[in-house]
C-alpha cells in the first residue's frame, strides 16, 4: 500500500467536499427563493424516493473495492481481469433496470390527471433523476476500479468541476430557475460526469488473458456482497426515510426545513467520511496482504485518534456557530432548521470519529457486523420516527436520529 497514494486520496476527498460545502452555500438560496420551499421539498423528495433504487446494487461496490484491492495488492492480474469482466456485467444489467424504472415514473407521471398537480411533478423529477441513476450504475465498475487504486484524486477532480459548473449555471439562471430548468442543468453535468469517469477509468482496466473463477472463488465474493446489501438497506432507511416521513406526516416545506438544517451536520459528517472513509477500505484491505494484524492495529488506532480529535472539536465549534450561520445564510424563517442542527450536530460528532473503525472491520471481513449494527440502528429511527411525528411533529423525526446515531 502506498501512503503517498492514501494521503492524496484523503486530500481529494477533503477538497471535493469543502466544494461542495461551498457549493450548497452558495447554490441552496438561489434554489429555495427561486422553487419556493414546496417545490424545493419535492426536489429533495424525489432524490430521496429514487435513492431506493441504490439498494440494485446489492452490495456489490463495496465488494469490488475490497476484492480489486485485495488483487492489487497480491499483484494478481489474471484475477482482477476476471473480477472486473463480471462487475461490469452485473452494474451494466442493473442500470439497465433503474433505467426502466425511470421510464416507467415518467409514464406514471404523464397519466396522472392535472388536478394531482404535486403528484404528477414528483414523478416527472423522479423519471430523469431514475434514468442518471441508471447511468451512473452502468460507469460505477470503472469508479470502483479507481478507488482500489487509490486513485480518489481522479473521482474528486471529476466531482469538483461537476459541482463548480453546477453553481455557476444556478447562479447564473437565477431568478429563471425552475424545476425543469434545474434537471436538464443537473441531467447534463451528470451524463459528462460519467463519461469523465469512463475515460480516466478505462486505461486502468486490466488487459490480462482471463481465467474464469471457479465456484469457490466466487463464495467469498458473494458472502462479502450479500452482507454488504444489509447495509445498504440500512443507509437507504436511515438517510432516506426520514424526508417521506415528513412529507407524509408533516408538509413539503417541512422537507425544507429538515433539508437545511441537516446541511451542516451532513457537510461536516462528509468531511470525516472524505478524510477517514472510503480510501481507507482499499487501504487496509492492501495491508491485509503484506503487513501484520498487529501492524494493521496500529495504523487504526493512530488513525481513531487524529479522527476523534477532527470530529469532537469540529462539531463543538459547529454546534455555537451553526444558528447564526443559517441566519446569515438563508435569512429569517428558518428557525425550525437552527434546532434540527443544533440535536443532530453531537450524535453525528460521535458517528464520524468512529469511521476508520467501520473501515477497518469491513477490510477484515467484519463488515456482518457494521451491517447488523446498521440496520438494527435503521430499523429503530424508522419506529421512533413513525411514533413520535405523531406527538412532536417535525421534531420528532429528528429526535429518533438523534437517539439512533447515539445508542449505534
Amino acid at each position: 500500500m502506498s501512503f503517498r497514494k492514501l494521503s492524496l486520496s484523503s486530500l481529494a476527498n477533503v477538497g471535493g467536499q469543502v466544494v461542495a460545502a461551498i457549493s450548497a452555500f452558495l447554490v441552496s438560496p438561489v434554489l429555495i427563493h427561486n422553487l419556493g420551499e414546496a417545490d424545493y421539498g419535492l426536489w429533495l423528495l424525489a432524490f430521496s424516493i429514487i435513492g431506493y433504487l441504490e439498494l440494485l446494487d446489492l452490495g456489490m461496490t463495496g465488494t469490488a473495492v475490497r476484492f480489486f484491492s485485495n488483487s492489487i495488492g497480491t499483484d494478481n492480474q489474471s484475477r482482477l481481469a476476471a473480477l472486473f469482466l463480471a462487475f461490469r456485467k452485473f452494474y451494466r444489467y442493473s442500470g439497465a433496470a433503474i433505467a426502466l424504472l425511470g421510464l416507467l415514473c415518467a409514464v406514471i407521471g404523464w397519466l396522472l390527471p392535472e388536478y394531482r398537480e404535486t403528484q404528477r411533478t414528483l414523478f416527472l423529477t423522479m423519471a430523469p433523476v431514475g434514468l442518471l441513476l441508471g447511468l451512473t450504475f452502468a460507469c460505477r465498475v470503472y469508479a470502483s476500479l479507481l478507488r482500489a487504486r487509490l486513485l480518489y484524486h481522479h473521482l474528486s477532480l471529476i466531482n469538483i468541476g461537476r459541482l463548480v459548473v453546477f453553481t455557476a449555471a444556478v447562479m447564473t439562471v437565477g431568478s429563471e430557475l425552475d424545476l425543469p430548468r434545474l434537471v436538464a442543468i443537473y441531467a447534463t453535468l451528470v451524463i459528462l460526469e460519467q463519461l469523465g469517469i469512463f475515460l480516466l477509468g478505462k486505461p486502468h482496466v486490466p488487459s490480462e488473458q482471463i481465467t474464469p473463477m471457479t465456484r469457490e472463488e466466487w463464495k467469498p465474493v458473494f458472502a462479502h456482497a450479500s452482507k454488504n446489501v444489509v447495509g445498504r438497506i440500512a443507509e437507504s432507511l436511515r438517510w432516506r426515510t426520514d424526508k417521506q416521513v415528513i412529507a407524509g406526516f408533516v408538509s413539503l416545506p417541512a422537507v425544507t426545513q429538515y433539508g437545511v438544517g441537516v446541511r451542516i451536520p451532513t457537510l461536516f459528517f462528509s468531511l470525516l467520511t472524505a478524510l477517514f472513509g472510503s480510501q481507507f477500505i482499499a487501504a487496509f484491505s492492501q495491508m491485509a496482504e503484506s503487513r501484520s494484524l498487529e501492524e494493521r492495529r496500529e495504523f487504526l488506532k493512530m488513525t481513531l485518534q487524529i479522527c476523534a480529535a477532527f470530529s469532537y472539536s469540529g462539531g463543538l465549534i459547529l454546534f455555537f456557530l451553526t444558528p447564526s450561520f443559517i441566519e446569515l445564510w438563508l435569512g429569517p424563517g428558518f428557525d425550525e432548521a437552527k434546532k434540527i442542527a443544533l440535536i443532530l450536530l453531537p450524535p453525528w460528532a460521535i458517528l464520524g470519529a468512529l469511521s476508520p473503525l467501520n473501515c477497518f472491520l469491513i477490510s477484515v471481513g467484519k463488515h456482518g457486523r457494521v451491517a447488523s449494527m446498521s440496520i438494527s440502528g435503521a430499523i429503530i429511527n424508522l419506529v421512533l420516527s413513525l411514533v413520535l411525528v405523531n406527538y412532536l411533529g417535525l421534531h420528532g423525526v429528528v429526535v429518533a436520529t438523534a437517539i439512533e446515531f447515539t445508542l449505534i
